[in-house]
């Protein structure tokens, strides 16, 4: 078998690939492949101002990515904006995630499925078509992880075939993806590692096999944070019987470390050094936190209420960026806290803001009432 998977061109194995992200990016949903949303090259501002800001009332806007000088942005259309603010070109094409490698922009929708778009000008290299609810691409040098509402798909980062399919066996619900020393899956009410493939799964078709999976504590996880050993997995729960939050499971064997029950559940966490932190709300789905863990027993360093949901958080240079909105009488809002919890400055925004992302010294964000923003010094 080893000698018809070398005349076929395959390695002996699958492994996934790796890779980091450039100093001035943020070219993925969580910054990097590991979901940690904390980029070590950039330093938010601490007197911000809006450097630029630019608005469609027709659009909305859902994710962005940064990466070669454009900021891309997704939603009910895709957009690339120079970094002063200038449009360069419009793909009528909706995307809920999307992520830059390699020279290629990665958009993925319901019902438009996921597409190879050039940075350069927006022309479509392939599309794959799937019409299912998508909550995250990963993209790598030679594969595409996407996180669908029931499965788990890899297409051939070149061509756009599907070189695998898992579906979710624990039912219909939120999916995630994470890559580090392996790849790391979670479905509805489980997390999983998942060994390279082989020769006979890769002519196949297959799946790469399950080192471990673990259910304890989930019921709708979504997309895990790794770190030094550890899997972090946020839950959501809507159950009256139990609460989400975040179980921290380790990377080889997949045990339990720790779990911290936060109401219904945790969002987007960002993780720094030894702290955790993420978007909580309580059982009653009125009161909102933004939660500090310590990484390594899963105790609460700080709490504070911004008095509104949390959808997005990102760390860097010291500083927590949080966004949201759509409550308490707050459209929208980009907040920073200092990493012991004190808050230090706060940008109001005409809509819920779902997407952040810190690169050099500015914030850029996107709202549901169609506006991109970029906030640096003063």
């Amino acid at each position: 078998m080893a000698g018809l998977a070398g005349c076929l061109g395959l390695d002996p194995t699958d492994p996934p690939t790796a890779w980091s992200p450039a100093p001035n990016s943020w070219p993925l949903a969580g910054y990097d492949g590991r979901n940690t949303r904390w980029n070590p090259n950039a330093s938010p501002p601490r007197d911000p101002t809006v450097h630029w800001r630019v608005q469609d009332q027709t659009a909305e806007f859902e994710t962005l990515v940064v990466a070669d000088g454009n900021v891309f942005v997704g939603g009910t259309s895709v957009r690339a904006y120079e970094t002063d603010g200038s449009l360069r070109w419009k793909l009528n094409r909706c995307a809920m995630a999307m992520g830059v490698v390699d020279g290629t922009l990665y958009v993925a929708d319901n019902p438009d499925g996921v597409a190879a778009v050039s940075p350069d000008d927006g022309t479509v290299a392939w599309t794959a078509d799937f019409d299912h609810v998508v909550y995250g691409v990963l993209p790598t040098t030679d594969r595409v992880f996407v996180a669908y509402h029931n499965r788990h798909v890899c297409l051939d980062a070149e061509t756009g075939d599907v070189r695998w399919t898992q579906w979710a066996e624990g039912g219909v619900g939120p999916t995630g993806v994470a890559l580090g020393d392996a790849l790391y899956t979670a479905d509805v009410g489980s997390v999983a590692r998942r060994s390279p493939r082989g020769a006979v799964a890769r002519l196949r078709d297959r799946p790469p096999a399950v080192d471990w999976e673990a259910t304890r504590g989930l019921e709708f996880p979504h997309a895990p944070v790794l770190g030094d050993g550890v899997v972090f997995v946020p839950d959501e729960s809507f159950s009256s019987e139990r609460s989400g939050g975040v179980t921290a499971f380790d990377a080889a064997d997949g045990s339990v470390r720790w779990n911290r029950e936060l109401g219904r559940g945790a969002y987007t966490p960002a993780l720094a050094g030894d702290v955790l932190v993420t978007g909580a709300q309580g059982k009653n789905r009125e009161s909102y936190e933004l939660v500090a863990l310590d990484r390594r027993d899963g105790s609460v360093r700080w709490r504070v209420e911004p008095g509104h949901w949390v959808g997005s958080v990102a760390v860097a240079d010291g500083a927590v960026v949080a966004a949201g909105g759509d409550t308490g009488g707050v459209a929208g809002a980009i907040s920073t806290y200092g990493l012991e919890g004190s808050q230090e400055w706060t940008v109001e925004t005409a809509g819920d803001v779902l997407t952040v992302a810190l690169v050099g010294d500015r914030v850029y964000a996107t709202s549901r009432a169609g506006e991109l923003y970029a906030l640096g010094e003063a």
